[in-house]
């Protein structure tokens, strides 16, 4: 009788193990399944989402580096204006 006892703990000990094994592998498995998914979501949202976006930052930088040049370029006659006015008026 107590071979069977002990026969019958060491089965339910290895089939619980055996059962404890399977649902590690099952959870490993969907949460790599689970990481992947959300990583290809993240890399299509970066295409369809971000990408356009960056672009249109890209174009305006560009256009705002141009105003920049053009009111540089305007400051400087302004302050060659300024030059020549007071250079006049002083004389």
């Amino acid at each position: 009788m107590i071979r069977y006892l002990r026969r019958i703990a060491v089965e339910t000990k290895q089939d619980f193990n055996q059962r404890i094994d399977r649902l590690q592998k099952t959870y490993h498995a969907a949460l790599d399944d689970l990481t992947n998914k959300e990583r290809s979501r993240l890399a299509q949202y970066g295409i369809q989402v971000l990408t356009p976006i960056f672009s249109r930052l890209e174009t305006v930088a560009a256009q705002s580096k141009e105003r920049l040049e053009k009111f540089r370029t305007f400051d400087q006659r302004i302050d060659a204006l300024r030059d020549t006015v007071e250079a006049e008026s002083g004389a």
